[in-house]
């Protein structure tokens, strides 16, 4: 017979049950985790039962053999609903979207941010960015947009990473009923990281007791703050200048900042400079080290 989560036995039962048997559950963990893994082999996404029997034992494991059979089980083939999952405002379905948020609380925050990041907030940021550049109704965008923050439990509209990600499409919302240039997601997405790096840093003056009133950030310090708080040196070329603008060697990869409109422009290995996102200039930098 082949292993499933409706003829399991010993090994799906709750840890208060395993904990009755008479071994330290230390013992255990590896002979449980290699029978759950058997069992999730052939698991897919849309059969809740997992969740059910593994959940209770997320207190029970050691952190990391947690991370671990989450990791290995269970956020791979969340990894698959999602690269099949669209976003279509004018006929959504939310299966897939609400199968993998079923396990928000069991996998932890940073792999769960990361599923959303590339998974969901891509398509749903280029959904949106095309959306508004068809002159939508904007409450109807509005609607759309709250729909799905109150779709993200507490914890993580918490995180700092979703924050921005969450910012970015509102960004663009607010560009579009200015009747701004709507920006493509991936420069957006600069503006907001920059916006919560300002906040951060007037939310710590003010609890230093210093008056938020001399508190301006320009578009170089933000950028200086990000490398910074990435461990990246960022230094000028001495008499290097493209279109007018100082260019700055961000690691490995030269930039310049047209600070006029807050975007952020790399040169790429060919020469052509282009406008990045922060998280693609990461990439970049870490692209270029590895081949030099």
């Amino acid at each position: 017979m082949e292993p499933s989560f409706r003829n399991c036995t010993y090994t799906c039962m709750g840890p208060p049950m395993a904990a009755s048997v008479g071994q330290r559950l230390e013992t255990l963990y590896h002979i449980i985790q290699y029978k759950l893994g058997q069992v999730l082999h052939d698991w897919h996404a849309s059969d809740a039962s997992a969740y059910m029997i593994l959940s209770p034992w997320k207190d029970v494991f050691p952190a990391a053999n947690w991370e671990r059979l989450m990791v290995n089980h269970i956020v791979l083939k969340l990894r698959l609903v999602l690269q099949e999952f669209e976003v279509n405002p004018s006929n959504q379905n939310l299966d897939q979207f609400n199968w993998v948020m079923m396990w928000a609380n069991a996998i932890p925050v940073h792999h769960m941010v990361h599923l959303l990041e590339f998974g969901f907030f891509n398509k749903w940021h280029q959904v949106l960015y095309h959306w508004l550049c068809n002159k939508p109704d904007y409450n109807e965008v509005w609607n759309w947009y709250m729909g799905w923050k109150n779709l993200f439990p507490v914890e993580l509209l918490a995180n700092e990473r979703i924050r921005v990600l969450m910012s970015t499409g509102l960004d663009m919302m607010n560009s579009a009923v200015d009747g701004n240039e709507v920006l493509q997601p991936s420069t957006t997405e600069n503006v907001s990281y920059l916006r919560a790096t300002e906040r951060k840093q007037a939310e710590a003056m003010q609890q230093a007791g210093t008056s938020t009133s001399i508190l301006d950030l320009s578009f170089k310090e933000t950028i200086q703050a990000f490398a910074s708080e990435q461990g990246i040196p960022l230094m000028p070329r001495v008499g290097k200048f493209h279109n007018g603008y100082q260019v700055y060697d961000f690691g490995a990869v030269g930039i310049y900042m047209f600070s006029s409109k807050r975007l952020l422009y790399a040169q790429a290995k060919d020469g052509i400079w282009s406008a990045v996102s922060l998280t693609q200039l990461m990439d970049m930098n870490r692209t270029v080290r590895r081949w030099r």
